[in-house]
């Protein structure tokens, strides 16, 4: 992460005077998702998304109380896939 961020700030320095007064940063956005049931019966479920800011150490970013995890949508999930596949001749 390290060497991109240093090429996105060579990258946008150009020969433009007033970039000495500009600053460049890069911000890593962390992306996680994985199955929610929604109800205590039957199989209905979605696939939540969220985000969580990378430049943010491991350690605050884990803990529940530093509300670092940001919902961002819901997918809902895909129960036939074999169906699309499947070839009626």
């Amino acid at each position: 992460m390290l060497d991109v961020d240093d090429n996105i700030r060579k990258s946008c320095l150009g020969d433009d005077s007033d970039s000495q007064d500009l600053e460049t940063v890069s911000v890593p956005l962390l992306l996680y998702s994985d199955s929610t049931h929604l109800a205590s019966f039957g199989s209905a479920s979605a696939w939540p998304i969220y985000m969580f800011f990378g430049s943010q150490s491991k350690y605050v970013r884990a803990t529940p109380s530093s509300y670092a995890c940001h919902h961002i949508a819901y997918m809902p999930s895909v129960r036939h896939t074999d169906d699309l596949y499947t070839c009626i001749c």
